[in-house]
């Protein structure tokens, strides 16, 4: 990487990894992302079936969720006027 008059200059540009690099970062990833190290451990997705919000909660709040109309899981609506495939 170098900087150049308050530019930050990327120095893996126009490089590509290895297959053998590839499946070491994964074999990496898969053990720092799993269980409690991975950022979304603990939460799970709801929705409102009326509404059709989606909401990710903490596992332990889902039953209070429940009680207020929401049920697990995740629909996917795209919003009025989003772009095609545009998901919120």
């Amino acid at each position: 990487m170098s900087i150049e008059l308050g530019k930050i200059e990327n120095g893996f540009k126009g490089k590509i990894h290895t297959a053998k690099t590839k499946k070491t970062i994964g074999d990496i990833n898969s053990i720092k992302q799993s269980g409690k190290n991975n950022s979304q451990y603990g939460t799970c997705w709801i929705y409102d079936q009326v509404t059709l919000i989606s909401k990710k909660v903490k596992t332990d709040e889902v039953q209070y969720w429940e009680t207020q109309g929401f049920v697990k899981g995740r629909k996917m609506v795209p919003r009025p006027g989003s772009a095609p495939g545009y998901f919120d």
